[in-house]
């Protein structure tokens, strides 16, 4: 007959013990492994700290090459600046000078064009005073008062009138022009010219101002007036188209013939004379 195992029975008391030792082992292996895990942690966070103090050396070493490198461009950027200040002062000084230079440069020009200008009225006044006195003949004479106005005043509109002693009217012994625009006599006192005759005084009109307004008829009228006495009238009526106005030079050319042109006419009346004499 076969035996029969007797189970045996584990006293209730030691199981108690067992498990209350099981279960103060699982709490120290949780324990344990909290350690380990704040200390894996702790481990991460110190890499992670050396990783980040790393980069953070490397980027204070760049940053402070960069401040370097800034404090260099800073230096030549103070250096620029201070050249660009000289630059623009001598470029300032500069173009002081050039203004200073082409306004010498405008003053002598305008100078040397009215000095050219003078020595053209100059020589244009001598020429005319020439061209009155050399020659006695009455025609020639005529003829150089004719040329005179018609090319240094610029006019083909004019008349030259002669009063003869104790005579209070003016013939018209030469002119220039259409009929009938200029008057064949004029009589001292009366009008524009004869007003200058009776004065003495040159008479020059005003040009006028305003666009398409008409030029005077009488532009200028001359007394000839010799030793103080008017023997004639030169009477200027429209200027050519290319000269709108009379200029200042044209006055002192109006004295001109005032006065040579007078003695001119009044020295071929005398040689005329001579010569009727003569060929009695």
């Amino acid at each position: 007959m076969p035996k029969t195992r007797t189970a045996v029975k584990t006293p209730p008391k030691k199981v108690a013990v067992t498990a209350a030792s099981l279960r103060l082992e699982n709490r120290a292996l949780k324990r344990t492994v909290r350690a380990l895990q704040d200390e894996n942690k702790r481990l991460r966070a110190t890499r992670g700290s050396e990783a980040s103090r790393s980069a953070l050396t490397k980027l204070r070493d760049d940053v402070r090459v960069l401040q370097e490198r800034n404090g260099e461009l800073e230096k030549r950027t103070s250096t620029l600046l201070r050249s660009l200040a000289r630059a623009r002062e001598d470029g300032s000084a500069l173009r002081e000078r050039v203004d200073g230079v082409e306004r010498e440069y405008q003053r002598v020009s305008q100078q040397y064009v009215e000095s050219e200008q003078t020595t053209a009225f100059l020589s244009n006044l001598c020429v005319a005073s020439l061209r009155l006195h050399e020659s006695l003949e009455r025609e020639q004479v005529l003829r150089a008062i004719h040329e005179i106005i018609a090319n240094l005043i610029g006019s083909e509109e004019f008349a030259v009138y002669e009063c003869a002693r104790g005579s209070s009217e003016l013939e018209r012994v030469s002119f220039m022009g259409p009929r009938g625009v200029l008057p064949e006599s004029i009589r001292v006192g009366e009008g524009l010219a004869g007003q200058c005759a009776a004065t003495g005084e040159i008479y020059v009109a005003s040009m006028p101002t305003e666009r398409g307004a008409s030029a005077p008829a009488i532009s200028a009228c001359i007394p000839l007036r010799l030793d103080g006495r008017v023997t004639g009238l030169v009477l200027i009526g429209k200027l050519l188209r290319q000269k709108p106005a009379l200029r200042p030079g044209d006055r002192e050319m109006f004295r001109v013939l005032a006065s040579s042109a007078a003695s001119a006419l009044y020295c071929t009346g005398l040689h005329a004379r001579v010569g009727a004499i003569g060929e009695a």
